[in-house]
């Protein structure tokens, strides 16, 4: 059912790593900076349909989910135009 949809936006979960497993894009929101995932990148470098929207652990969510959203529109809009 995963490879079904145009995206998922999750939290470092199961449910990123099966979607990106699939080949659905993924948006990951996480507090962690620096980790073995992605280097020390926003992406992961053996799934390039994942990208990681990374907040440090006592900075605020808001930042990353207006990314988030950014990102999301962008896909939407891009879809729009490939369909007209």
């Amino acid at each position: 059912m995963i490879s079904k949809l145009d995206g998922v936006v999750s939290g470092r979960t199961a449910v990123a790593a099966l979607a990106g497993a699939v080949g659905t894009r993924v948006l990951v929101l996480s507090r962690r900076i620096t980790d073995w995932w992605g280097f020390g990148t926003d992406y992961c470098p053996w799934q390039a349909q994942v990208r990681a929207f990374l907040c440090g652990a006592i900075d605020p969510w808001e930042p990353a989910i207006d990314r988030i959203a950014a990102e999301i529109r962008a896909m939407v809009e891009s879809k729009k135009a490939l369909s007209t």
